[in-house]
């Protein structure tokens, strides 16, 4: 939530009770349990102001090329999406790293820390990021499947889901079945069954199989399945290499007749896969010698059209909130920026962090939880900075 603070700098926010088990570490993490750090990004007006009109102009781009697909919902473009970027204080300028289309996570952390850390403690209502999202799922859901009677939601178990769960099944108003894969389901008579109830409309949240029948019911019109598959292409990194837009941090396909060049500009450059999530498939060149960066990019050359290659930046340093010390510190932070439609041509907007406290010179923002000096956070816009 982009929450208005008090003009004081010592603004009463403060969260003893750091951010743990649901909305900290994953169940897959060897931290799971223990408390995650929690920072909130301190961003002025015209912060704001200048990363809106930003992220504005892109996402014009970007609905240009949705507005080109077929079979499109009438009333809104997508659910939701999130444009990962770094944010340049001196300049006022944003470099979006990815978009991410698909499986966007950490609406569920960011509302978390709306609720327990900002909203309780000066009485503002924050923005419903998790209620916004499911209206929209089911507006889509009901304009492809009519009458929904219940709903089917698939996800990862280590995933946090009960804030984003509850909004499904407060926006929808039906049952909504929680499963973890697929495994519990069968595909007869056209429908998804779980449990022996017949499903139409379903959530998949980063489960990692996706049952090729479930692709058939869904050209059939039996089921629709969110978030919506056309936009996958927008999510994958290669993506970006075709939009030519000054808040674009500068990416191309991998191209092997390049590699002596890639070479030489080890530090310079960040190998991606295109098609992972998560912080999976990401290699920062300086953190490689020459001779392990050689033997990845000769690796990568032979299955070359699934890696681009993207600038490297260094993150910017913002001022970020300690929640349990109280402190202000300017930290290498990265802005998860999550557009939500209300329509073609309106959308709101949510800014969540991540911040870095470690000493290494080059990182990964991990948001799977195998980093503790990775922080989560939301934003407060402050008149004090």
């Amino acid at each position: 939530m982009i929450i208005q603070g008090s003009s004081s700098p010592g603004f009463t926010i403060a969260d003893n009770q750091p951010l743990i088990d649901y909305a900290g570490f994953s169940k897959s993490s060897g931290l799971y349990g223990t408390p995650r750090r929690v920072g909130s990004l301190l961003i002025g007006q015209s912060d704001l102001s200048a990363i809106c009109e930003q992220i504005s102009s892109i996402y014009q781009l970007l609905l240009k090329d949705i507005r080109k697909l077929p079979d499109i919902p009438r009333q809104i473009p997508f659910d939701m999406i999130r444009f990962d970027a770094f944010y340049d204080s001196e300049t006022k300028k944003i470099k979006i790293i990815e978009i991410n289309t698909r499986n966007a996570g950490m609406h569920e952390i960011v509302e978390w820390l709306d609720d327990q850390a900002v909203a309780s403690r000066i009485g503002i209502k924050t923005f419903d990021l998790n209620g916004a999202i499911a209206r929209n799922q089911r507006t889509i859901h009901e304009e492809k499947l009519g009458t929904i009677e219940r709903v089917l939601f698939v996800s990862a178990p280590e995933i946090p889901r009960w804030i984003h769960l509850d909004a499904i099944r407060r926006e929808y108003g039906v049952e909504v079945l929680d499963i973890s894969n697929y495994a519990e389901c069968s595909v007869r008579d056209s429908h998804i069954y779980c449990r022996n109830k017949p499903y139409k409309a379903v959530i998949k949240k980063m489960a990692k199989i996706y049952p090729a029948e479930l692709d058939v019911l869904t050209k059939k019109g039996s089921i629709y399945t969110l978030q919506p598959k056309y936009m996958k292409a927008f999510g994958l990194k290669d993506y970006l290499n075709g939009l030519n837009h000054q808040t674009i941090l500068h990416s191309a396909s991998f191209d092997a007749s390049h590699i002596s060049r890639y070479q030489k500009n080890k530090d310079s450059l960040v190998l991606k896969r295109i098609n992972l999530g998560g912080s999976k498939g990401i290699h920062i060149g300086r953190v490689y010698n020459d001779f392990a960066w050689s033997e990845l990019l000769l690796e990568s050359s032979k299955n070359s059209t699934k890696w681009v290659l993207q600038e490297y930046l260094q993150p910017p340093r913002l001022p970020i909130y300690d929640q349990l010390s109280k402190d202000i510190k300017l930290m290498p932070a990265q802005l998860g920026i999550f557009i939500v439609p209300q329509s073609y041509e309106t959308y709101d907007m949510d800014i969540v962090v991540k911040s870095y406290a470690g000493n290494e010179p080059a990182f990964k923002f991990d948001p799977a939880g195998e980093n503790e000096d990775i922080w989560f956070g939301n934003t407060i816009v402050s008149s004090s900075i």
